[in-house]
């Protein structure tokens, strides 16, 4: 299946810049799969309730978007300079995008006048880099201070309210990105959802470099995804069995939920399924020739066996077969 095969018209005006006061007031367009045709329905976020059944579980990532997005300067030239931490490697060492002239091994970099430093530890395969940071204190509460929430590419105004890219449900610090799916969600929907009988549970995926990163191979089984950290509980892995053994469905609302349970049903496709807190290994932007098979993995997928902590780089495209999911709210 090549990369040309999902390009569709986009026009700019359409893409949203700002968020709705009222959250979910948001646009929602259901699509009702047929054999014939599908049916398509143009309704909001405030009807979710209405498409979901007493005893289908809701499930929500409650990942906490980190102000991940740094400015300073290198220490020495004063040159600007830019990061994006992705993820902690080490205690005290992130993997970062970077932004910024002869940002090399070696250079020291400086942000809040000191109050933190960083020195450029070597190069990543994905064309980021690895980075030490120095300071007095709790980094995250320096994070929190000298940080910015990273916004999506696509949106090219800065928020007057940063909590307005949060989820109101966010609780795990940890993501260079907004699950966005779950940007349309109100305390009052969520009590809509729980009165009709419906469970809501949560589980934690960190979103990570391939949110900013686009697909570059022709062949889209060729491309492979930056592994994501992710947990989901023992409560919500009790929850999901029990839906499951009534015959209820499993609604999941965005991707990165998506990503969590099937990686946790121990999917496999063209890239493997990481569990059991191994770190990922390092690739880069390479494309090479798939060698795994686009089918689930021998590895056991009932949901008793859910709850865990793990790395995933499950790469979801068509003709996937779920195992956990049976219904996608998305963004």
């Amino acid at each position: 299946m090549e990369l040309a095969d999902f390009d569709y018209d986009l026009p700019k005006e359409l893409i949203a810049q700002e968020p709705l006061k009222i959250r979910d007031e948001a646009k929602l367009m259901v699509v009702k799969r047929q054999k014939i045709e599908d049916k398509f329905e143009h309704r909001t976020f405030q009807d979710l309730a209405e498409y979901l059944n007493p005893g289908d579980t809701l499930v929500l990532n409650d990942t906490k978007v980190l102000p991940a997005r740094l400015f300073g300067n290198k220490k020495g030239s004063g040159g600007k300079v830019e990061l994006l931490l992705l993820k902690e490697l080490e205690k005290d060492t992130w993997e970062v995008l970077v932004r910024g002239r002869r940002i090399r091994a070696g250079t020291r970099l400086t942000f809040g006048e000191g109050k933190l430093e960083g020195e450029v530890k070597d190069r990543t395969l994905s064309g980021g880099r690895k980075v030490k940071f120095f300071y007095q204190g709790k980094f995250l509460e320096i994070l929190k201070e000298l940080g910015q929430l990273p916004l999506p590419p696509y949106i090219h105004q800065e928020l007057k309210d940063e909590n307005y890219y949060q989820t109101i449900y966010a609780q795990n610090e940890g993501s260079a990105a907004a699950p966005t799916a779950g940007l349309h969600i109100t305390t009052h929907l969520l009590e809509d959802i729980r009165s009709k009988g419906v469970n809501i549970a949560y589980l934690t995926l960190h979103i990570n470099l391939d949110t900013f990163r686009p697909i570059r191979c022709k062949d889209i089984s060729s491309h492979q995804m930056f592994s994501e950290y992710y947990e989901i509980s023992d409560k919500t892995a009790r929850i999901i069995k029990e839906t499951k053994r009534r015959g209820k469905r499993i609604i999941a609302l965005g991707t990165t939920t998506v990503r969590a349970l099937e990686s946790a049903a121990g999917a496999t496709n063209t890239s493997t399924v990481i569990t059991g807190l191994i770190r990922p290994k390092p690739f880069g932007f390479v494309c090479p020739t798939p060698t795994m098979s686009h089918e689930p993995s021998a590895t056991s997928h009932e949901p008793s066996a859910m709850s865990q902590k793990g790395w995933t780089n499950l790469f979801i495209y068509p003709d996937y077969r779920f195992k956990i999911v049976d219904v996608l709210v998305t963004n």
